[in-house]
């Protein structure tokens, strides 16, 4: 085998290595910003629930709830 064959094998190689990284980062990228989609998804659900962004409960209210939920909490609605 030559030089140039070898080195013409190291590029297919490099090439190959090269598309398949791009391919993973672009897979990680997506599934880590669906990730971070559904939790703040989940977020302003909990939110709407507990009645922190409506103002129908008080944050520390909502904060001792969320710490404590199977607690007593004569405050919460």
């Amino acid at each position: 085998m030559t030089t140039r064959q070898l080195a013409g094998g190291a590029l297919a190689v490099l090439a190959a290595a090269t598309v398949l990284v791009r391919h993973r980062t672009g897979s990680l990228r997506a599934f880590a910003g669906a990730v971070a989609e559904g939790t703040a998804q989940r977020e302003a659900e909990l939110r709407l629930a507990l009645g922190v962004d409506a103002g129908g409960v008080p944050a520390a209210s909502a904060r001792r709830l969320v710490q404590e939920p199977a607690g007593v909490h004569p405050d919460l609605p």
